[in-house]
């Protein structure tokens, strides 16, 4: 049995293609929507797992390899598997995005999301976040700071409530499923008079190029979030 982390694209081809070979595949994802993505034909937990969880899924069903296809900003839950590996004796892979060679000379790297936010006040016109529902705390504290607010995050209830919850009306909300074309972050970042863009340094995998080649395009400053050490 291969039990995979899979809450990403990488995850889902990785459970498809071992289910595939016949090979036994346990999945894990954070939600169930991340589940419902999966191939059916493995058996699926959807809920945050920590290291106590994932030794008892380890050694409940055999486990001999786990392979971390987590999010590259999901530090904390790669933590957790390291460690249930090695508390277990079982082989640990993880799996790393392919970078991005931006070339562009209006990208900004900072190492959090409360650096972003911070920087963000320098801007003129919209602040477009492209950082999903789980970091928008840091922005919405400086709401008052910006001349708008915009967030684009996934169309689940979960997502459009937590940003709700946090100040953002229906206007400043864009509930899309990526990934999206270079085209349609064009027409995103105009149509909502976009300053500076917000992203995290999540790979090809998570369309960092396009945004990238859109903000480009309409000479539009972009704001890096660095990954994680792990």
């Amino acid at each position: 049995m291969i039990f995979v982390l899979a809450g990403t694209t990488e995850g889902r081809k990785i459970v498809k293609s071992l289910v595939e070979k016949g090979i036994r595949v346990i999945a894990s994802t954070a939600t169930p929507y991340g589940g419902e993505l999966l191939d059916s034909r493995c058996e699926v937990i959807t809920r945050p797992l920590n290291t106590d969880d994932m030794i008892q899924v380890i050694k409940n069903r055999g486990v001999v390899e786990l392979i971390d296809a987590t999010h590259p900003f999901a530090r904390k839950v790669s933590e957790n598997a390291k460690k249930a590996a090695k508390l277990t004796g079982i082989s640990y892979k993880r799996i790393n995005r392919e970078e991005v060679e931006v070339g562009y000379d209006k990208v900004i790297y900072v190492d959090g999301f409360q650096e972003a936010a911070q920087l963000a006040k320098r801007f003129n016109g919209t602040v477009f976040l492209t950082v999903g529902s789980k970091n928008l705390e840091a922005f919405a504290m400086q709401r008052k700071h910006y001349d708008r607010l915009v967030a684009r995050i996934l169309p689940i209830n979960e997502s459009v409530e937590k940003a709700r919850n946090l100040g953002f009306k229906p206007a400043d909300i864009i509930a899309l499923q990526g990934p999206f074309s270079v085209e349609l972050n064009k027409t995103l970042f105009k149509e909502y008079d976009a300053g500076v863009v917000i992203t995290k340094d999540s790979g090809y995998t998570g369309g960092l190029h396009t945004k990238i080649e859109a903000a480009k395009h309409l000479n539009i400053p972009v704001i890096i979030i660095n990954k994680p050490k792990i």
